[in-house]
């Protein structure tokens, strides 16, 4: 059976049926996936460093921040450090294997900012973050320039 036969026997049992592209597919995906979040310290912290956290409203049509992150950031916010790259990781892993999430960081986002018209100058913007002291590899950067650059 054909993609045709196929996509017209299942609207005959009665199955709602879109016939996209692979394209419209994945733009569709990405939009969906991009409609909520849950928002990590990590790029919390970035978007506040880089004076953008009104990129999250504009990206996101619902964010949550846990208690915890909240507390985090804002110990973080009168001079006390964050608990470091080990628990940040443990976050990502749980939001992913255990939720399912799609992971962003603070590069991710700045991207797709970047991608919907809502950040003119990427490279800019994660050298400034690198300036005041959030850490991002050379790499980060460049391949965050890159995947910019490809949509």
């Amino acid at each position: 059976m054909g993609r045709v036969e196929f996509l017209h026997a299942a609207s005959l049992d009665g199955v709602p049926v879109v016939d996209m592209s692979d394209e419209e597919i994945a733009e569709e995906v990405r939009r969906v996936i991009l409609d909520r979040a849950v928002v990590n310290a990590g790029p919390l912290v970035a978007l506040s460093l880089a004076g953008r956290l009104d990129l999250l409203p504009a990206l996101f049509e619902e964010f949550w921040i846990p208690d915890t992150v909240f507390r985090e950031v804002a110990v973080a916010g009168l001079g006390h450090p964050l608990h470091g790259e080990h628990r940040r990781e443990r976050g990502r892993r749980i939001a992913h294997q255990v939720y399912g999430l799609p992971l962003k960081g603070a590069a991710g986002l700045l991207v797709e900012a970047r991608r919907c018209g809502l950040l003119n100058d990427l490279r800019s913007t994660l050298l400034d973050l690198k300036r005041v002291g959030y850490y991002l590899s050379d790499a980060v950067i460049e391949g965050a320039c890159k995947a910019a650059e490809l949509h």
